[in-house]
């Protein structure tokens, strides 16, 4: 087989059998060894193929482990950043209103737009998100071991296929 690469960049362009009919104008032609994994690439500094580099291939691991987290947050959490600090907002709202011996409504104006909703009471609000957070505290917490276990794993892996395999065998919890 021929391997037909890019002269200015070293890129292979494409492997081939017979040259017959392609342009090889800007490239030069390289013998292939048979059984070459597709995955490697042409280094014109050492005029061979080589294992593809694997920090790009890492980066794009670890993406596919955030956004598989992500996925899996999303389920149990409204999904969006101010969403998300409006949760965070109210939670402290709810813990400073379970530690207050007299709450006022006026001082808990995110709880109190809740009261008759998730609750009849200020109080009763108060500790539904406290639980709802807790709640999600704890599967939050599997997600996140989770995720930095693979990406840990991802990042001490010496090959293309060991990299793929941290990223597939990752075991995410079910929520």
């Amino acid at each position: 087989m021929i391997g037909i690469v890019e002269s200015a960049t070293g890129v292979l362009r494409e492997v081939v059998d017979d040259l017959t009919g392609f342009d090889v104008s800007g490239c030069h032609t390289v013998s292939v060894p048979v059984g070459w994994p597709d995955t490697y690439v042409w280094d014109v500094a050492e005029q061979a193929f080589v294992p593809p580099p694997l920090a790009p291939l890492r980066i794009a691991a670890k993406a596919q482990v955030d956004a598989r987290a992500a996925n899996l947050r999303k389920t149990v959490l409204t999904d969006g950043f101010g969403q998300e600090m409006l949760y965070l907002a109210k939670e402290a709202e709810a813990r400073a209103c379970m530690a207050d011996a007299s709450p006022a409504v006026a001082a808990y104006p995110l709880l109190a737009a809740e009261v008759g909703i998730t609750g009849e009471t200020l109080s009763e609000v108060a500790v539904a998100v406290t639980l709802r957070a807790d709640d999600w505290k704890a599967q939050a917490c599997a997600i996140e071991a989770v995720r930095l276990a693979t990406k840990h794993l991802i990042d001490a892996a010496t090959s293309a296929d060991a990299i793929d395999a941290a990223a597939a065998n990752a075991v995410w919890p079910s929520l």
